[in-house]
C-alpha cells in the first residue's frame, strides 16, 4: 500500500496480482527458494500476461477509513471473546479468583466501550458520503445482511463499483459451486472451492444463520428444503446466502430498499416456503 501511495501522482502503471495465481504460475521441481529466484519468477509470469494487466485503482478515502476501522472492530471482538473465554476459564476451577473475574469484567467491560466507539465512528463514516449512506441503508433492509455485512459489502466491493454482476463476487466469496471433471474417469458433484474470501463468506453464513430462526423471514424456506426437499443444511444456507448477495447487487443497481412483497410476487418458486418476520 505504501508503495502504491508513492505511485500514485507519478503516472507509473501499477498492477497488483492475486499472490496465488504467481505461486502457480510456473510449478517446477526446484528446491531452491530464495528472493532472485522468486522475483525471476513474477518477471516471467509479468512478461506472459500483459495482455491481462489492469491498472489498480485504490479505495476511495471514506471506504478505506471503513474498512481500516472495520478491521479494529474485529481484532477488539476477538480480543473480548478471548477475555471471555479466559474468563469462564476462571470459573471453571474448584476455587475460583476474585481478583481475576473483577480485572476480566473491567477488560471485557472497557472492550465493549471501544468496540461501541469503533461502530459509532464507522456509521458517522457512512453519513459523511451521501452515496456511501445509501447503499448502507439499502443492504441494511436485506434479511440477513446487518450493519457488519453491510460494511465489509462496501469496502470489499468499493461501493459496489468493483464487481460487474453478483456472480463474480459471489465466486470472489466463496459461495459458488464450481465442477470439476477429467474426461469420462473424473467427474464430481459441484463444490464450494476453498480458494474464497473467507472472513466475507464466515459472516454472510452468519447472516444466513439467523435467518433460519423462527419469526425470521427465510425461516419457512430453511425448514421446508430441510424437511421436503431433504437438502442439507449447508446446501440451504448456501442458497440463502447467494439470494442475501444476489438481492444486494439488484437493489443497489436499483436504489430501492428491499420489499418482502414484491420479493415473493418476483420469486414465485419460494413463496410457499417464505414468511414475514
Amino acid at each position: 500500500e505504501k508503495l502504491i501511495l508513492a505511485y500514485q501522482d507519478t503516472g507509473v502503471f501499477v498492477w497488483v496480482v492475486n499472490g496465488l495465481i504467481v505461486k502457480y504460475f510456473q510449478v517446477s521441481f526446484g528446491r531452491i527458494k530464495t528472493d532472485k529466484a522468486d522475483a525471476l519468477k513474477i518477471a516471467r509470469f509479468a512478461s506472459m500476461a500483459q495482455a491481462q494487466a489492469q491498472a489498480y485503482e485504490p479505495l476511495g478515502a471514506i471506504e478505506t477509513q471503513i474498512r481500516e476501522l472495520f478491521l479494529l472492530r474485529k481484532q477488539l471482538t476477538k480480543l473480548k471473546q478471548r477475555i471471555l473465554n479466559c474468563a469462564a476459564t476462571n470459573m471453571d476451577k474448584a476455587i475460583p479468583c476474585m481478583t481475576t473475574k473483577a480485572v476480566f469484567a473491567q477488560l471485557e467491560a472497557q472492550l465493549c466501550g471501544y468496540i461501541k466507539e469503533v461502530e459509532n465512528q464507522l456509521k458517522a463514516l457512512c453519513k459523511q458520503e451521501p452515496k456511501i449512506n445509501r447503499v448502507f441503508k439499502i443492504l441494511c433492509s436485506i434479511p440477513g445482511i446487518g450493519p457488519v455485512n453491510a460494511w465489509q459489502l462496501i469496502f470489499t466491493t468499493d461501493n459496489f463499483e468493483r464487481f460487474d454482476s453478483y456472480k463474480k463476487f459471489a465466486a470472489y466469496a466463496g459461495i459458488v459451486p464450481f465442477e470439476k471433471q477429467s474426461g469420462s474417469s473424473l467427474k464430481q458433484k459441484p463444490r464450494l472451492s476453498k480458494k474464497a474470501a473467507t472472513q466475507i463468506k464466515t459472516d454472510l453464513t452468519m447472516g444466513a444463520l439467523r435467518q433460519t430462526r423462527k419469526k425470521m423471514v427465510f425461516h419457512h424456506y430453511y425448514q421446508y428444503m430441510l424437511n421436503h426437499e431433504k437438502k442439507h443444511h449447508l446446501w440451504i444456507l448456501n442458497s440463502i446466502r447467494n439470494i442475501m448477495v444476489k438481492l444486494a447487487f439488484d437493489l443497489v443497481r436499483k436504489d430501492q430498499l428491499f420489499d418482502l412483497q414484491k420479493f415473493l410476487i418476483n420469486k414465485k418458486s419460494w413463496a410457499k416456503c417464505l414468511t414475514l418476520s
